[in-house]
């Protein structure tokens, strides 16, 4: 008996060593076990602050103005297309500041493992094992901050994509506004090119004016000039019309004069006092009409007197031919007239132009010689 109580007490002391190893060895995976709780329980209620709760926030209005995407051309649109860029825009996931999970205090959930009941009691399932989920559990807050996690990064994915498409509209924007600005510059430039025109043109405006005056006051005294060579024309229509009178008046005194001069049966002769004309100029054209081809000659006294005699009062040969010539480089022969009729109170003869002589087209101003 006292063998077998040796041996039970050795076994004891041995079995008693052997648990002081263990708890020994136990006790600093309890504190490891214990600090490593405590370290993701104080992580745990760190990240509470950090977390949103959920989007409660009040979202503001999306009423911003939509980029004009319409062809810029030259005429005012009432109705511009627009951007739909709005339409698709998130803005609720600008709100800030929304409701953070509030884990503080939920610290004693975070230390319980199992769920106790109202009578402080640990709860089980139909099962009979101990329930380690749900509220009221450490599994219930990891749970909740895991769904809260996963809808924040699912925001944050969200957010990124909306950056991207901001990213892609402020692009667009930019581009259509660097064009826009490239050829604003290259219209204000040619806007300042013509402000320079109009400048100069404006500076001109007065030189132009006093151009147009002096314009004015040469159109005045042209239409003056004018007036004076129409009422000079009338004069010599109205010259012409007596020289034409005088000619068929001396036609026919000429006639009468033959016819009482003639015997009958006897050959005809002229009836002019025979006369002596002396070479050299004889007078100048001052009227011409090419419609009955016959010029008007102012003639010289000498000429009057070889034509009519001292006294002028002879009944003037026909047919007298002068020759005329254009003044200048020695005198160009024009033409041959045939003296018509004289007028000798105006010293004015009306003679006819011989076209079979004529060279050039007789002037005011021709020299008539014989």
């Amino acid at each position: 008996m006292g063998k077998l109580l040796r041996v039970v007490v050795i076994i004891i002391l041995v079995l008693s060593g052997v648990a002081l190893w263990f708890g020994i060895s136990l006790f600093g995976k309890r504190e490891e076990l214990k600090g490593r709780a405590q370290k993701f329980e104080t992580t745990v209620l760190k990240l509470g602050p950090y977390i949103e709760k959920d989007m409660s926030g009040e979202a503001p209005a999306k009423d911003f103005p939509s980029r004009d995407i319409d062809e810029c051309k030259a005429e005012v649109l009432d109705s511009p297309k627009k951007s739909d860029f709005w339409d698709k825009y998130r803005i609720e996931l600008e709100v800030a500041d929304q409701p953070k999970l509030e884990l503080d205090k939920k610290r004693m959930e975070l230390k319980s493992y199992y769920k106790v009941g109202f009578d402080g009691k640990r709860e089980k399932d139909q099962m009979g094992q101990y329930v380690t989920s749900g509220d009221g559990t450490l599994q219930g807050v990891l749970d909740e901050l895991e769904k809260k996690t996963a809808e924040q990064y699912t925001r944050l994915i969200e957010t990124r994509a909306q950056l991207k498409s901001l990213r892609e509209e402020y692009v667009l924007t930019v581009k259509d506004l660097n064009q826009q600005k490239t050829t604003l510059r290259t219209k204000l430039k040619d806007i300042l090119d013509l402000q320079t025109k109009i400048s100069d043109l404006e500076a001109k405006i007065p030189e132009l004016e006093a151009k147009i005056k002096d314009l004015d006051g040469q159109v005045a005294a042209a239409k003056t000039d004018v007036d004076d060579k129409s009422k000079q024309i009338e004069q010599l229509n109205a010259t012409i019309a007596m020289k034409d009178a005088d000619v068929a008046r001396l036609d026919k005194r000429v006639k009468d004069l033959v016819g009482a001069t003639k015997t009958p049966g006897s050959p005809s002769e002229d009836i002019a006092p025979s006369i002596r004309i002396e070479p050299g100029q004889k007078g100048t054209v001052t009227a011409v009409d090419g419609k009955w081809n016959f010029v008007l000659i102012n003639v010289d006294d000498a000429f009057m007197k070889e034509m009519l005699g001292e006294k002028l009062d002879n009944i003037m040969p026909l047919g007298v031919d002068l020759n005329i010539s254009r003044p200048g480089n020695g005198g160009t022969f024009v033409t041959k007239v045939r003296v018509m009729s004289i007028r000798k109170n105006e010293k004015l003869a009306v003679a006819d132009i011989l076209s079979n002589w004529q060279q050039a087209k007789v002037q005011e101003g021709d020299v008539v010689y014989y």
